[in-house]
């Protein structure tokens, strides 16, 4: 009886001598991988003089850090603002940039200190503040603006030249190329194959569509489909045939729920016209007629979109189609209705300018 204790104790003490192995192992992995990357944070020097203006910005800057994922550091000034203390700042912290800010007596202005060191650049910008509810908004904005466009002086990938002083060379976080890489191309034109598919005794029609797309922010974007002519549709009768020709227009707006590139997952909501012509054709002695309607269309879907390069990509959508009136058509007595939803699928090569 008393050895089975023993031996499960030992093996109960091999088994946290493993497991503390392991988490020596991981935690060693983990310091060696942050050794080698910058740390994703931002020294922001608190200023030194009791001003209301500046207190607000600064907090409303420190704010805007944290939305954008960065740590940020609160530091103390200890003096004036100077390139090397700054430098000094953000070396000691392991940070990526160092920010300070300083009110001018007597004027409508406050100066801007930053350095970054992925670039290696030391900036000072004077702001002139007008209105004073919105200044320290105004000011808070425009030095979170002023951070993103000096890490943008050198392309991704090409690093700055071997001879420029102050540079961390250590491989950049990917929020941190995330955030400083310049905007996407507002407008963008995207060239598609269409399907449109009707539930019922209707068969799928297919054919060309253009898009064209405005974006207004990095959430939404608002544009124009065009759609026909899309042909293939057929409806069989008992006495002939009716072959169907269908076309489409929608305003679109989209709202992007993920972007992660290259990937990009947008919802669609779509109003437009939709238009239906029907030619019958029929055994003598009847006679071929052909008629059409035209009706309101709503849509609801989403886009994938997948970027190959900054100005081309690859796009797949789907939506379901509702219309009013309904469409139908009819070769004597034998007709059909329009079942609702009608479903809309397209993809095709998208370029952005």
């Amino acid at each position: 009886m008393p050895r089975p204790p023993a031996r499960s104790s030992s093996l109960e003490a091999e088994r946290s001598h493993r497991r503390l192995v392991v988490a020596l192992l991981i935690g060693l992995a983990t310091l060696l991988g942050a050794h080698d990357l910058f740390a994703q944070r931002v020294v922001l020097v608190r200023p030194p003089d009791p001003d209301a203006l500046l207190a607000e910005a600064f907090t409303r800057l420190h704010a805007e850090l944290r939305l954008q994922d960065f740590e940020v550091l609160i530091v103390n000034a200890t003096g004036p603002s100077t390139p090397e203390a700054l430098a000094a700042a953000a070396q000691q912290a392991d940070a990526f940039a160092a920010i300070s800010l300083a009110r001018r007596a007597n004027t409508r202005s406050a100066d801007v200190w930053l350095v970054d060191r992925v670039t290696g650049k030391t900036t000072l910008r004077t702001l002139a503040l007008d209105r004073e509810s919105d200044a320290p908004t105004v000011l808070a904005m425009r030095t979170v603006d002023l951070l993103r466009s000096s890490l943008r002086e050198y392309a991704p990938g090409k690093p700055p030249p071997p001879d420029v002083h102050g540079v961390d060379r250590r491989p950049i976080p990917e929020d941190v190329q995330t955030f400083s890489a310049p905007p996407p191309p507002d407008f963008a034109l995207a060239l598609v194959g269409v399907m449109l598919v009707q539930a019922g005794e209707v068969d799928a029609a297919y054919g060309p569509g253009a898009a064209f797309e405005y974006r207004l922010s990095d959430r939404f974007r608002v544009g124009l489909l065009l759609a026909g002519p899309l042909l293939g549709a057929s409806f069989d009768a008992r006495y002939g045939r009716a072959t169907i020709r269908q076309e489409l227009g929608a305003i679109e707006g989209k709202v992007v729920v993920v972007e992660h590139r290259p990937l990009t997952l947008a919802a669609v909501v779509g109003l437009g016209v939709f238009h239906l012509k029907a030619r019958s054709e029929v055994d003598p002695p009847l006679v071929a007629q052909s008629d059409d309607v035209t009706s309101a269309l709503g849509s609801l879907g989403a886009e994938i979109r997948l970027a190959l390069t900054d100005h081309l990509g690859v796009s797949v959508d789907g939506a379901a189609i509702a219309l009013a009136p309904k469409p139908g058509v009819a070769v004597l007595d034998d007709r059909v209705l329009y079942r609702l939803p009608l479903l809309r699928a397209s993809a095709g090569l998208t370029v952005a300018f």
